[in-house]
């Protein structure tokens, strides 16, 4: 497929776009997760049917893509936000929508608010953002809004150093090498010999999320049903159990498994699945893009 890389203008710089396939295809716009950047798909596009327009982007503060202003804490509508700046921009009507973590929420949150954007849906190891007690409330919206989280510089790395936090050090799962030599591409600043700042905005670190109880989230599936198709890809090790309490995880998977639009998938494999798994990944998402469309390929 033919690659290209697009700068989007928004308000506050641009945001950065790696696109495959003929623009002239279906488009399917493909989000990354946090502190993630386009890069992180480049194992998978290429297995993915050929007759669509894949458009996988650089979240604002990630990538190549400008920081959203400064001074400022982010919050989860701001992606929401880009995600409709980015759509209207391209000036297609409907779009399927694929999202690995954090970009899945965003997705699933966008789905919820814009369902006339989108066709089909892919989470990749994920649901909703997580769900705060209401005497939790105010602990985590006190460490979010530090202003210290609002005047970090990046520290300054060797490469050794980057490699060593991207791969051993990984949150979710442990990255090989190759990886993480392709990913970091998008994201390392050199500033002198042998010495690198990462672009990741590190307001990331303490973002701002939904604050939504357990019961929010539920009456949300409920007041704003999903109006397209839904795969959701878990993996055998997924971190979700890790960050959703077991009474959340299992009521809103009994909820969602409710409507005959979500479909769930398990694949063994580690939380980036997509990433270190992609032959597998993708055929679960082939399956799904091109139900009721095989005269495209």
């Amino acid at each position: 497929m033919e690659i290209d890389e697009l700068n989007i203008p928004v308000p506050w710089g641009h945001v950065v776009v790696k696109t495959w396939g003929d623009k002239e295809n279906e488009p399917v716009l493909v989000a990354h997760g946090i502190q993630d950047n386009a890069g992180f798909f480049d194992y998978l596009i290429p297995h993915l049917p050929k007759c669509f327009y894949y458009i996988c982007i650089d979240l604002p503060g990630h990538g190549m893509s400008s920081h959203f202003p400064p001074f400022l804490p982010i919050h989860v509508m701001d992606y929401v936000y880009v995600f409709k700046i980015v759509l209207d921009y391209l000036s297609r009507s409907r779009y399927t929508i694929i999202g690995h973590s954090f970009g899945g929420q965003i997705s699933l949150l966008f789905s919820h608010l814009y369902p006339e954007y989108v066709v089909k849906l892919v989470l990749i190891d994920v649901l909703y953002f997580s769900s705060l007690q209401i005497d939790e409330i105010r602990p985590v919206f006190e460490k979010i809004i530090d202003l210290n989280n609002f005047q970090k510089q990046p520290p300054v790395y060797t490469l050794n150093e980057i490699l060593n936090k991207a791969t051993v050090n990984r949150r979710t799962s442990q990255l090989p090498i190759d990886v993480c030599n392709t990913v970091l591409q998008r994201s390392l600043i050199q500033i002198g010999e042998d010495q690198f700042k990462i672009s990741t905005d590190p307001r990331l670190k303490s973002i701002m999320k939904t604050f939504m109880t357990e019961e929010i989230v539920i009456k949300l599936l409920k007041v704003y049903p999903m109006r397209c198709p839904v795969l959701i890809i878990l993996s055998s090790e997924s971190i979700l159990p890790h960050i959703y309490s077991e009474r959340f995880l299992n009521t809103i998977l009994g909820e969602m498994k409710k409507n005959k639009m979500f479909t769930f998938k398990e694949i063994e494999g580690n939380h980036d699945c997509h990433v270190t798994k992609p032959k597998e990944v993708s055929k679960l998402i082939t399956d799904f893009l091109i139900i009721n469309e095989s005269s495209k390929l």
